[in-house]
């Protein structure tokens, strides 16, 4: 697989930070290679960094944003006011093309709009897709092959896809963000 950079809002969600950067360190075990930028306070994610034993890991890095979006804030206030958020931030750097993917389990509806508002769409697809990543149990570690996704043609970028699972497992997650992205051209993922 070719280097694979993933921003990965790292304050959105319910369940906080060490969730978060517990499940980075984990998909870093699992694929070789793969580069995670960390999108969010920088004194809070030092922090887990170091608590979780990631310091001196050269394919970690934190990119300070000022603001969280809250999984109670309605998408319009997250686009038109939360311009430093986590998750705009880690939007920002894929549509500056210093990532191919962002990764957040944050607000859907916000991810959805800022992803549609600063990447825009696939020629000819009006709406973002939903894939639904659903588990086993509770205790599984391999996501069910039935996972639908968006696609693009040859000629077009996509641009997010918003995957759901019924028990939130944060590193499989990751972990199948980035066998996704690596195998297709979405660029934004949220997990919900």
């Amino acid at each position: 697989m070719a280097k694979l950079i993933i921003a990965l809002d790292a304050m959105g969600g319910d369940h906080g930070i060490s969730v978060t950067v517990d499940a980075a360190r984990l998909a870093m075990d699992e694929i070789p290679g793969l580069e995670l930028v960390l999108v969010g306070d920088q004194q809070q994610l030092q922090g887990e960094v170091e608590k979780h034993g990631l310091s001196d890991n050269p394919g970690i890095r934190i990119h300070h944003a000022s603001e969280v979006v809250g999984m109670d804030d309605l998408p319009v206030v997250a686009l038109k006011k939360k311009k430093d958020s986590s998750m705009r931030v880690a939007i920002n750097l894929v549509h500056d093309k210093s990532v191919q993917a962002c990764v957040s389990a944050g607000n859907t509806g916000a991810l959805m709009a800022t992803s549609k508002f600063v990447l825009k769409t696939i020629r000819g697809i009006s709406r973002p897709a939903i894939c639904i990543a659903s588990f086993a149990d509770r205790s599984a570690d391999t996501v069910d092959p039935s996972i639908s996704s968006a696609s693009a043609d040859d000629e077009g970028d996509g641009f997010c896809a918003c995957a759901s699972s019924r028990w939130f497992n944060a590193s499989i997650c990751l972990v199948t963000a980035a066998n996704f992205f690596s195998t297709s051209r979405i660029r934004s993922l949220t997990i919900s």
